[in-house]
C-alpha cells in the first residue's frame, strides 16, 4: 500500500464521520450564554452594589458615633447618617441607626453606633425589578476623652 492511497483512504474515512455528526453548537451556544455568561454578568453587576452599601454603612456608623461623643445628640447623629444616606442615593428607610453605650457626658465612657442597610441581592436598573433583599450590620464604638472638659 502506498502512501497516496493511505491518505487517500484517511481522507474517505474522515469525510464519513463528518457527514453522520450532526453537531449541537447552537444547542450548546445557548446553554453556554445561560448558564455561564448570564449569572456572570449578574454577579459582575451586583458586586459593586454590595461594596457600596457596606461602604457607606461603615463611614455612617463612624461618622454618627462621632457626632454623638461630641455634640451629646442623637437628632444630630441621625442627620448625619440622613445626609449621608442621600449622598449615595438611598432611600431614608433602607438605613437604620442605633446608638449604645454610656451616656456622652460619662469621661472614659464608650458609644457604639450600628447602621444596617438594606443590600438588594441583585440590582439591575434597566429592568428595575425588585429582588429580595438582606441586612449588613456596621458597628463603629467611639470613646469618650478622658480628659475632656464638662459639659455646661
Amino acid at each position: 500500500m502506498n502512501l497516496s492511497s493511505r491518505i487517500a483512504r484517511r481522507h474517505s474515512t474522515l469525510s464519513a464521520c463528518r457527514k453522520t455528526q450532526h453537531g449541537f453548537i447552537t444547542t450548546e451556544f445557548v446553554w453556554g450564554i445561560a448558564f455561564l455568561l448570564l449569572p456572570v454578568a449578574l454577579l459582575v453587576i451586583t458586586l459593586p452594589t454590595w461594596q457600596e452599601r457596606q461602604t457607606m454603612a461603615r463611614v455612617a456608623a463612624r461618622d454618627a458615633a462621632r457626632s454623638y461623643v461630641l455634640n451629646a445628640d442623637s437628632a444630630q447623629a441621625q442627620q448625619v447618617v440622613d445626609e449621608i444616606t442621600t449622598n449615595y442615593r438611598l432611600n431614608k428607610g433602607d438605613v437604620e441607626l442605633t446608638l449604645d453605650g454610656d451616656p456622652p457626658s460619662q469621661r472614659g465612657g464608650k458609644i457604639t453606633a450600628t447602621v444596617k442597610v438594606k443590600v438588594p441581592v441583585a440590582n439591575i436598573a434597566l429592568l428595575n425589578l425588585r429582588s429580595p433583599e438582606f441586612t449588613f450590620d456596621e458597628s463603629h464604638t467611639e470613646y469618650v476623652d478622658l480628659y475632656r472638659s464638662a459639659r455646661q
